[in-house]
């Protein structure tokens, strides 16, 4: 199992919407605006932390 950089979602490689290699590392998307994004620049998503958020997320009210 692999992480999507960009929205932080569980993504299997198998079934990764793309890949995109970055400085010698492999990155699976859930999709590609996710890969877009991380492309546009790949730093922004790689050195925030882990419980940060990506730009625009709005969490989930329960039983929506």
């Amino acid at each position: 199992m692999a992480m999507d950089p960009v929205c932080r979602m569980n993504v299997v490689p198998e079934r990764a919407a793309a890949e995109v290699r970055y400085q010698g590392e492999v990155f699976y998307f859930c999709s590609i605006p996710c890969k877009d994004a991380f492309l546009a620049n790949p730093r922004m998503y790689l050195e925030r932390p882990i419980a940060e958020h990506p730009p625009g997320y709005t969490p989930r009210k329960p039983n929506e």
